[in-house]
């Protein structure tokens, strides 16, 4: 989870991110996203709306430029525990997912309501996709 930065102009740079690595290119991602939500009418792996728990969420989906910032610690953290896990030499991208409710709330915030269910929602979409 990536904190936003409250004080910040720029509406996408408030919400915080749930944010993970893949070792395959974002597009790889955008494509996982559409076979998951295949059934979902006007899909987009951009930006899409779904009902979780009977909520409306608005999921929005970052792309490479907007995550370009944030550092891999990967290499170093799993190097020793587990050295398959890290991959070494592959390139490797950041996928960050900002979910708000209706009224543009921040369903990552640590004080939301939706919090936990969200994040258990996102990180099934990890696993699903295998980024682990």
């Amino acid at each position: 989870m990536v904190q936003g930065d409250e004080n910040s102009k720029n509406e996408l740079e408030r919400l915080n991110k749930f944010t993970f690595q893949i070792y395959s290119s974002p597009i790889v991602f955008n494509r996982y996203l559409d076979d998951r939500y295949k059934n979902e009418k006007g899909f987009n792996p951009n930006n899409f709306r779904l009902k979780v728990e009977g909520v409306w969420f608005n999921f929005s989906v970052l792309g490479e430029a907007d995550t370009s910032k944030y550092i891999d610690f990967t290499d170093y953290i799993f190097k020793n525990d587990d050295p398959e896990l890290v991959k070494s030499g592959k390139t490797k991208y950041f996928i960050a997912i900002t979910v708000t409710t209706d009224e543009h709330k921040d369903c990552l915030k640590m004080d939301s309501f939706y919090r936990y269910v969200i994040s258990d929602y996102l990180n099934d979409i990890r696993m699903g996709f295998k980024a682990y």
